[in-house]
């Protein structure tokens, strides 16, 4: 992009803080996981209900593995959402019908023996392509994102054979996935979304 992506004006709104206000509106603990030194970056409205927290990567320049590995590290929850920070369609109704998979059993208590492996990844699938970053990721995996790390397995899909996936196979607007990686895709985006 040439820039930090975070910056990027929509609607009178970075995407950053477009970003957390979708995330705000579905869950009360909001976390930015960023680069050493990043933190100046983040010129967040004071506009903004609820403040995010920031974390920095425990482990520098290992992308969004990396971020997931702190933010599991850091969140108060069992559960978190990861998102990107260049996706500018995801919404919370996409955030919400892939949260009617989590698991209604309380993970304090022991599976059954007949019981299947609860699961420890949830993510969309769309035209056979896993949306890794519109996903959510249970605390569990933290053993397995760990030996990625050190192997330098950097991708996210690289999870679903190793931990227990609900792979949800996305029937309705598939938008929510798009994400901005050059100049061009931001000008076409901008100029869709006047349409």
């Amino acid at each position: 992009m040439g820039k930090d992506k975070l910056g990027l004006m929509l609607n009178g709104q970075t995407l950053a803080d477009r970003g957390i206000a979708v995330l705000h509106t579905c869950f009360k603990e909001v976390l930015i996981s960023m680069r050493p030194g990043q933190a100046d970056i983040f010129q967040l409205s004071e506009k903004l209900i609820g403040r995010p927290t920031l974390i920095e990567d425990p482990i520098p320049n290992k992308g969004p593995l990396g971020a997931l590995y702190a933010a599991l590290q850091a969140s108060a929850h069992d559960w978190v959402f990861l998102a990107a920070c260049d996706m500018p369609c995801f919404s919370p109704d996409s955030i919400r019908e892939l949260a009617q998979f989590l698991p209604r059993t309380h993970d304090k208590n022991p599976p059954q023996a007949d019981e299947k492996p609860r699961p420890q990844l949830i993510v969309a699938r769309a035209h056979g392509i896993y949306q890794m970053l519109h996903g959510f990721y249970h605390r569990s995996l933290l053993p397995i994102v760990q030996e990625h790390l050190i192997h330098n397995r950097l991708k996210l899909s690289d999870l679903i054979p190793e931990g227990h996936a609900h792979i949800v196979d996305w029937r309705t607007d598939e938008a929510c996935f798009k994400n901005i990686n050059t100049p061009q895709e931001w000008e076409e985006f901008l100029a869709k979304a006047k349409e």
